[in-house]
């Protein structure tokens, strides 16, 4: 991120460089004769900088915790939990159609397979059940995370994006 600020603000005026203070903070090596405008525009190339990274830097820690999230999928209240990965709603929208499908021809529904391989069978009504309750939660998740993503992409202080 040094390198980032130098090039930035050397853009706009010569400084002799960027440096980091024993408490984390920037120091900028300012040339003779930069003025105090000067100055200030420097300072909010830090800031912004400041913010842009700390934004990388929430959005990875979202993003691991959706990986955490989809590693425990979504506990069915039955003993059992489903994936909630886009795959894994592609693929139970697809047994649902199937069921459906097998229920007009007066079939049983396809077996249902969980995250762990479990595989269970059940009616249509308790399939469909299922599906709304299930279609619920994995709507739920997905708008809790793009609410956390929009308040880090809103965010206009490393205050507001740690608070995202």
């Amino acid at each position: 991120m040094i390198e980032l600020i130098d090039a930035e603000i050397n853009k706009l005026f010569p400084i002799y460089g960027v440096g980091v203070n024993a408490d984390g903070s920037y120091r900028i090596d300012y040339m003779e004769g930069t003025t105090e405008e000067q100055k200030l525009q420097a300072n909010e190339i830090v800031d912004r900088i400041a913010i842009i990274e700390a934004k990388k830097a929430k959005l990875a820690q979202i993003d691991a915790d959706f990986d955490s999230i989809t590693k425990l999928g979504w506990d069915s209240g039955q003993g059992f939990n489903l994936g909630i990965t886009a795959q894994d709603v592609s693929l139970l929208v697809g047994l649902f159609v199937l069921a459906k499908e097998a229920n007009a021809m007066g079939l049983n529904p396809p077996p249902l397979i969980d995250m762990h391989g479990g595989i269970h069978a059940l009616t249509m009504s308790e399939l469909t059940a299922l599906m709304l309750q299930y279609g619920q939660a994995r709507a739920l998740i997905s708008a809790q995370d793009a609410m956390r993503r929009k308040a880090v992409e809103s965010a206009t202080t490393i205050e507001e994006v740690n608070n995202s």
